[in-house]
């Protein structure tokens, strides 16, 4: 949840139990914290549980939490009156009981699930484990062409996915794959609803909150949530081919693995040019399913491919999880991350500097962050869907820079284009009703400052007004309580009918006056 702030011992943000020890780490006070809702480490060696969060404690970007682990010095626990917070996932049906978050390192992922029935099984070549007595929803890693990403936010006003739609009473994954042959993604919401498109609708992003908890109406598996996608990406039109993983030793086949009680299941053989990582764990009071993680390296390492043309590569940045370097946008692939495809990403929402991290990961930003500078080692992991590529690495980040790019801009002026329409500011919206509440238009594909402008000099109204990348407002005053705030706040999503102007946010609108 990143990195919130405490206080004195008489006002704890997380105020139920304490623990404090040389031998804390982030998955020690997960297991510590087992049953209640929140936990958080600080200062290194401290650990705090409660099912709420108090008033007093607040997310905070100031770099407080940068205080590494006293058993793990690849994590960061906390700081001075600094907290890294995070919370357990809850779902809504009917699954072993999470008992401790999964922690993630560039060595090993391991979910603590209370499944008293179910036995591991470890080898050098395969990972099996026994059905628990309790049927698990699935989310198949693969279907056909398509391959799962992860969950993913919808919006009902500006959908994701926003090519077609389809709907049934008996909608499987399996079911909505089908119907979207021939498309880059495809993702089903709220237990029955299908949709499929080319693209990702900017200000989208990858959902952590446990939305996507639904079971699909027609199968075991999970079919989403309230505005939250069950997300599947066609590797075969996107990376050329069918993602594909090459070998020249060792090998890990996972026929299924199981995480906060959802079976992500694979036939995919995934390997590496180094060891494979195993690790097999007892208790007396539960059993833990345990996974397996390669250890991406190599002795020489392969080199970059060729940057895309007005792609330059800038080196290997350092970055945190709780202070990202590159904080602007993201997505991960779990099976086909290239340097290109990161690349095209940064390129569509915006951005000038992309950096790619653990093989998988895709950010994208403008300026790299405080306390984040290249010249730094640790660069080794291979990219998911393209072995001859580096993909960073535990927090470090292959960053480069597109010397082609030309940075988005608020339209100042649209004297000679649109009549005499200038930039007033960047205005908030009102809670239950319109700044500019005239006339309004939505256009998925033509918005800008130009058609938004036009449209309302040609309904004669003096006001004009830009919200949510995709919404234009007019109207003959603005109304009272509409207030003035920074730039900055409006320069965030960009148009959707041309990537070189923002259109404002949600809640706030980009207004122009007829002078």
């Amino acid at each position: 949840m990143g990195c919130y702030s405490d206080n004195v011992v008489i006002a704890r943000t997380l105020a139920s139990e304490a623990t404090a020890g040389s031998t804390m780490s982030t998955e020690i006070c997960a297991a510590l914290c087992s049953g209640f809702t929140y936990f958080g480490t600080e200062y290194g060696d401290e650990c705090y549980c409660s099912n709420v969060i108090a008033t007093t404690g607040q997310p905070v970007t100031d770099g407080r939490c940068s205080m590494v682990c006293a058993a793990n010095s690849a994590e960061i626990c906390g700081g001075s009156y600094g907290l890294s917070m995070y919370m357990f996932p809850s779902l809504n049906f009917s699954s072993p009981t999470v008992t401790s978050y999964t922690a993630t390192s560039s060595f090993l992922s391991v979910a603590f699930l209370e499944t008293p029935t179910t036995s591991t099984s470890l080898t050098s070549s395969a990972f099996s484990a026994s059905e628990s007595a309790t049927p698990t929803p699935s989310i198949p890693a693969f279907i056909s062409q398509y391959t799962y990403l992860h969950c993913h936010s919808d919006n009902t006003t500006i959908r994701t996915l926003q090519a077609k739609y389809v709907t049934a009473q008996d909608m499987t994954l399996e079911l909505c794959a089908e119907s979207c042959t021939g498309y880059a993604y495809f993702g089903v919401e709220y237990m029955q609803e299908c949709y499929y498109g080319n693209s990702l609708t900017y200000g989208s992003y990858t959902a952590t909150d446990g939305r996507c908890d639904m079971l699909c109406g027609g199968a075991l598996e999970i079919c989403g949530g309230g505005d939250g996608l069950t997300l599947y990406q066609n590797t075969m039109l996107l990376n050329g081919g069918p993602a594909s993983i090459s070998s020249s030793s060792n090998s890990v086949s996972s026929s299924s693995a199981t995480t906060f009680g959802i079976s992500i299941s694979s036939s995919v053989t995934a390997t590496s040019s180094s060891q494979s990582l195993s690790l097999s764990l007892s208790s007396t009071s539960r059993s833990l399913t345990t996974l397996t993680t390669s250890i991406l390296s190599s002795t020489s390492g392969p080199a970059s491919a060729t940057p895309t043309p007005g792609w330059t590569p800038l080196g290997c940045a350092n970055d945190t999880v709780t202070s990202r370097a590159l904080g602007g946008a993201n997505y991960s692939n779990a099976t086909g991350m290239t340097i290109e495809s990161c690349q095209a990403y940064c390129n569509s929402v915006g951005y000038s500097l992309a950096g790619l991290e653990y093989a998988s990961e895709c950010y994208c930003c403008g300026v790299l962050g405080f306390g984040s500078f290249t010249g730094f080692t640790g660069c080794t992991m291979l990219c998911s869907g393209n072995k001859s590529e580096i993909c960073g690495g535990s927090t470090r980040l292959s960053v480069y820079n597109n010397t082609a790019f030309i940075a988005p801009k608020i339209v100042r002026s649209l004297a000679g284009t649109v009549g005499t329409y200038k930039y007033q500011g960047c205005y908030t919206e009102l809670t239950n009703a319109r700044a500019l509440s005239n006339y309004e238009v939505t256009s998925l594909t033509l918005m800008s400052a130009e058609y938004c402008v036009s449209t309302c000099s040609g309904k004669g109204y003096a006001y004009a007004g830009l919200e949510y990348g995709s919404q234009c407002f007019c109207g003959s005053t603005l109304a009272i309580g509409s207030s003035l705030v920074s730039d900055s706040q409006c320069q965030v999503m960009l148009c959707l009918g041309t990537k070189s102007e923002y259109c404002s946010a949600g809640d706030r609108l980009i207004v122009y006056l007829n002078s």
